[in-house]
């Protein structure tokens, strides 16, 4: 039980850590880039941002949310074969969405921060394209290390000796979607290598299937991110460039808190899937306690410490004040405590629906709001805006949750597990 436990730990903190770390990355550039462009390239920095990570979300198709549990425990040849189900599918998507979205990057940045919302938008929806979600299901942390992280820090270590060197900040992004391309590439003949490409590349019925498989899980994964990734891009449509500029920073710390929440519901997804019955059901209590933990927490420090840290970064001209830190650290709370009702009870228990319907909810709230809150109270309205939208599906999805964990709490205490042992066998647990 102990060695059961310590790998467990490895897992969660491999999937937790490494992501987070990563994500710190960019930090070594943005006070730089803060304090050498214009309010309005700043604005269009996090414009384009916003629209990128939409289209990321789009292009994955699903498989972000879907994909580790598909190839999760199963033989080597049939992951092959999801992978590049999943790596045709997104480049389909990647091909049909990201000429658009530039397209609206352009139209939503402000007139002097067009080209870096347009490259911004471009790279970041690349990142779609990630083997992400399969080292998850596979559970192997330090895949994601390699093929998604490490190229990402180079990338941005790189810029900012570009921009010391006097270059415009617009390299960062070429800079990133050019390191994230190669890495796709690289580890794809990688991976693929020996396997039947070419007969698989006939079957366009699979395609097809594929492609309608995924258009739930990629709904559901796309109305979240409306109304959280991209809520810069509707501060944006009708706010100043001031607000915009403003609203921006916060966000960018905020998306790092998150990227934690992330980053540690990946490393549960899996552990919590891999059970069924009682022992499942239990699993999800204990992910839940952490989530609310970390999202208390969480809330707690961004309402203390977010203008400070803001103001040392970014600068006074950018910073945050206590009213929007506060409003941000409510929406961390809820999107700690949601994310984890969403991808760690309902979908392992097929309720996408909920998740689905919940999403929906959160969008049609929270889009309007962003708009109408940001031109009337400015920074600290868009924030009120994001946290109320964070609140919605977390409040839509707890009664349904609380079911299916009190259905499988009440279960046969041993069921078989995913892996083929009772809990009986696999748990020393005390019983309820």
């Amino acid at each position: 039980m102990k060695s059961r436990r310590i790998a467990l730990g490895r897992r969660v903190l491999g999937f937790t850590s490494l992501p987070f770390v990563s994500s710190l990355a960019p930090f070594i550039l943005l006070p730089l880039l803060a304090r050498r462009v214009t309010a309005a390239e700043w604005a269009g920095l996090g414009t384009g941002q916003a629209v990128g990570m939409v289209g990321a979300v789009a292009i994955t198709w699903g498989w972000q949310l879907v994909g580790p549990v598909l190839v999760a425990g199963v033989e080597a040849e049939a992951r092959k074969t999801r992978y590049l189900d999943s790596l045709l599918v997104r480049g389909v998507a990647c091909l049909v969405l990201t000429p658009p979205l530039a397209l609206i990057a352009a139209e939503v940045a402000p007139s002097g921060g067009k080209l870096l919302s347009v490259t911004m938008a471009i790279a970041i929806c690349l990142s779609g394209l990630t083997p992400t979600w399969y080292f998850i299901g596979i559970g192997k942390p330090m895949g994601v290390a390699v093929w998604d992280i490490l190229p990402r820090v180079a990338a941005t270590v790189l810029t900012a000796g570009l921009i010391l060197w006097g270059l415009s900040a617009v390299w960062y992004p070429v800079t990133l979607a050019v390191a994230g391309l190669l890495a796709v590439l690289v580890f794809s003949v990688r991976e693929l290598h020996g396997s039947h490409v070419s007969a698989h590349l006939k079957e366009g019925r699979r395609l097809k299937d594929e492609v309608r498989r995924g258009f739930g899980p990629m709904t559901i994964e796309m109305s979240l991110s409306l109304y959280s990734s991209g809520s810069v891009a509707f501060v944006g449509w009708r706010a100043t460039t001031e607000t915009v500029a403003v609203y921006s920073s916060a966000f960018r710390l905020y998306r790092l808190a998150v990227y934690f929440v992330t980053a540690m519901a990946n490393g549960l997804t899996g552990w919590v899937a891999e059970e069924q019955g009682r022992l499942r059901g239990r699993r999800m209590v204990m992910a839940l306690s952490a989530h609310t933990v970390v999202g208390v927490v969480g809330m707690l420090a961004m309402a203390a410490f977010l203008p400070m840290v803001s103001t040392l970064l970014f600068g006074a001209r950018l910073s945050v004040d206590h009213l929007a830190s506060f409003y941000l650290g409510v929406a961390f709370l809820a999107a700690s405590v949601g994310n984890s009702l969403g991808r760690h009870v309902l979908i392992p228990e097929g309720a996408t629906g909920g998740v689905l319907y919940s999403t929906l909810a959160g969008a049609a709230v929270g889009i309007p709001l962003s708009v109408v809150m940001s031109v009337e109270w400015g920074a600290a309205g868009a924030t009120a805006a994001l946290g109320i939208s964070q609140i919605v599906p977390c409040v839509l999805v707890a009664r349904r949750s609380f079911r299916v964990v009190r259905r499988l709490r009440r279960m046969d205490p041993a069921p078989q597990s995913a892996t083929g042992n009772s809990e009986s066998e696999t748990s020393a647990e005390p019983r309820d």
